[in-house]
């Protein structure tokens, strides 16, 4: 979680301290924050005649360093004066969670709530606080504000851990079934030659998706596994099956020759350079696919329509995310010579991307936004 939590008030020293336990608080439980402190800023921020202009600089720094820290996922605690009137709203519209931490004499007792609790939409008398829309609109303010009588108040603390306390994520792994195209000498030569001036594709990575299943909770991927080896057990054509990034490999009781696939042409893209080979339907392989897909609704995954049966060779897109298939046309001979050419399967495998890249997964289907 991103978040500012940003301590202010009558005392500048109540404020670095106050953060700074913050942090110890932060460190005991396994999360690294960045603790900025205005005092220490400002002597850095001079004018061109060589002389700081005071309090205004400081927070102004504090301001921009917290935002940008944020916005990169980092738990940020700034000390210093009150934050710029637009800064929470400007930040909570780009999902950073902000709270303001008022700390001074009298904080607790100007409406008798006792110090700690926090509040949304109110500000101390004398002083203005600003959300989205307040000021000309008038609005109420929409970030969290926490009361702090001192360095030394854990109600305050509790009160920000409390805002801050999100529910875990359970753990999820990208997941998706895939035949491994077996990395022989003419392969990838063949590869080789193709993506010419491309990002290649590691040997062990090469795979024809079969089902794509989305996140999926690990604790399924027992039954999951189960369910496709029974699929690798009726088709002899297929050797083995394997969990990869968990690092357990369950062999098929049956051996026997590895299935083989068509690629009938040659694809890249001018644009985005992506490389790959469009292989043929078969009958063997859509019967596989239907058995495939029909095995992992029953584990109660959902599987995504169509099937565009292809082997991805490389790509230089900057991001694989951002790769398209802005298809070109491109001669069928090639490295392979004239097409069709042969190459062979020997494992199902279920894969996810601890192991396996997620440009892989992206670029299981065409229609990739």
């Amino acid at each position: 979680m991103s978040a500012i939590v940003w301590f202010s008030g009558s005392s500048s020293s109540d404020a670095t301290a106050l953060a700074r336990r913050a942090r110890e608080r932060l460190l005991s439980r396994g999360r690294v924050p960045v603790v900025l402190d205005g005092e220490g800023l400002r002597p850095l921020l001079v004018l061109g005649d060589g002389e700081s202009d005071g309090e205004g600089r400081g927070v102004a720094a504090s301001s921009a360093l917290a935002g940008m820290l944020a916005r990169q996922g980092h738990v940020v605690l700034v000390a210093a004066g009150p934050p710029p009137p637009a800064h929470p709203g400007r930040l909570r519209a780009e999902g950073v969670a902000f709270i303001e931490v008022r700390i001074g004499a009298g904080v607790e007792a100007r409406d008798g709530q006792p110090s700690g609790e926090e509040r949304a939409g109110e500000s101390l008398p004398g002083e203005t606080t600003a959300g989205p829309g307040v000021g000309a609109q008038g609005d109420a303010l929409e970030h969290a504000m926490v009361s702090a009588r001192g360095a030394d108040d854990d109600g305050a603390l509790d009160a920000v851990f409390a805002r801050l306390a999100t529910p875990e994520r359970r753990p999820m792994e990208t997941v998706y079934v895939a035949l491994r195209v077996a990395p022989t000498p003419e392969v990838l030569r063949a590869q080789q030659a193709f993506c010419e001036r491309f990002g290649l594709v590691p040997r062990e990575e090469l795979h024809l998706t079969l089902a794509y299943l989305g996140e999926v909770e690990p604790e399924s991927l027992g039954a999951l596994t189960t369910a496709l080896l029974r699929v690798a057990r009726e088709r002899p054509l297929l050797t083995a099956l394997s969990l990869e990034g968990g690092g357990a490999a369950v062999r098929s009781a049956m051996d026997g020759a590895p299935l083989e696939l068509t690629v009938e042409a040659l694809r890249r893209t001018d644009v985005r350079k992506v490389a790959w080979w469009a292989v043929r339907s078969s009958e063997a392989l859509d019967a596989l696919h239907r058995e495939v897909s029909r095995a992992v609704r029953a584990c109660g995954h959902a599987v995504e329509s169509g099937f565009w049966p292809h082997v991805t060779l490389g790509s230089n897109a900057p991001t694989w995310a951002e790769a398209r298939f802005d298809v070109h046309g491109v001669p069928k001979r090639g490295a392979f010579g004239d097409c069709p050419a042969v190459v062979t399967v020997d494992r199902l495998h279920i894969t996810d991307t601890v192991t396996h890249p997620e440009s892989l997964v992206l670029l299981a289907r065409p229609s990739m936004p």
